[in-house]
């Protein structure tokens, strides 16, 4: 499934979730019973609450994936640049590739794109990270 079928399905559960609050009374009566439904009803909408919120989860994931490998991606590049070189041919090969570090942004700029809008899908849903993961 990919990431807008996620965020569809998100919408389908969250709203699954509402109507059957709202069409489920909190108690029945029936002939000289009164039948208590909360505890059904908030079993059931739960259910749904917490399907979308493990898909927003999945989504978060997708992020943090995404976002670890072009900051890998980049880290690499960036130690190529900041060594120290020990001769003139070392010197000559990061100037090399300083020149090309252009053209490989551009081959990545659609997965740095991509990775924008999975955070444009998790702030639709107002998901905050936690302070201990990898950001």
């Amino acid at each position: 499934m990919d990431i807008v079928e996620l965020k569809k399905d998100i919408y389908k559960h969250f709203e699954e979730e509402k109507r059957l609050k709202s069409e489920i009374p909190e108690k029945i009566i029936v002939s000289m019973f009164e039948i208590d439904c909360r505890d059904m009803r908030e079993a059931l909408s739960g259910k749904h609450k917490r399907i979308a919120e493990e898909e927003i989860e999945i989504i978060a994931k997708t992020a943090r994936n995404q976002t670890n490998k072009l900051l890998k991606k980049f880290k690499e590049w960036q130690d190529i640049i900041e060594k120290t070189p020990s001769n003139i041919e070392e010197l000559n090969e990061i100037r090399e590739f300083m020149t090309k570090v252009p053209i490989e942004i551009k081959k990545i700029k659609s997965e740095m794109e991509k990775a924008g809008e999975v955070y444009e899908y998790l702030n639709e849903f107002s998901y905050k990270f936690k302070n201990d993961e990898d950001f």
